[in-house]
C-alpha cells in the first residue's frame, strides 16, 4: 500500500506561502449571519400591538390624569388640546381621576385604565371612556 499526499492540480503539493495565515471561514460566516439577522431585526417594521390607552384633553386648561387604586397611583400631565397614549399591558388601578395642575378635581371614574380604550377629557371637564373597536 502505497501513501498518498494531497496534490494541487498543477501536480504540486498543497503547501502554502511563509507568513500567510489560514483564515477560518466557519466563525466569519457566523459572525455575518448572526450581524444580518441583528441589523435585519432593526430594520424591519414589525408592528406589533402595543398595549396603550389613548388620553385625549379638550378642555381649556392643561390637566393631570391619575391612574391608581389608592394605595399606588401614577399620574400623566397633559396640555390642553393635546393627546398622549399611556403604556398599560394590562388593565390597572381601580380608578382614572382628573385633575387641573391647581389641584382640583374635573372628574373621577371608578373604572380600570385599559389597553385599547380612549379616555376624552371633554371642554366641560367631564369624562369619556370608550373601548376602541378591534
Amino acid at each position: 500500500m502505497t501513501a498518498r499526499s494531497a496534490r494541487s492540480n498543477s501536480g504540486k503539493p498543497w503547501s502554502r506561502a511563509k507568513g500567510t495565515k489560514v483564515k477560518k471561514a466557519l466563525p466569519a460566516a457566523a459572525f455575518i449571519g448572526t450581524l444580518t439577522v441583528a441589523l435585519t431585526g432593526c430594520l424591519v417594521n414589525y408592528d406589533s400591538a402595543k398595549p396603550e390607552m389613548t388620553i385625549s384633553n379638550e378642555y381649556s386648561e392643561d390637566v393631570v390624569v391619575w391612574v391608581g387604586n389608592g394605595s399606588r397611583e401614577e399620574d400623566t400631565p397633559l396640555e390642553a388640546g393635546d393627546a398622549t397614549v399611556i403604556l398599560v399591558p394590562n388593565c390597572v388601578g381601580s380608578e382614572i381621576r382628573v385633575e387641573t395642575t391647581s389641584g382640583e378635581v374635573l372628574d373621577r371614574l371608578e373604572e380600570r385604565a385599559c389597553p385599547n380604550w380612549v379616555l376624552t377629557i371633554t371642554e366641560a371637564g367631564e369624562l369619556e371612556y370608550t373601548e376602541l373597536d378591534n
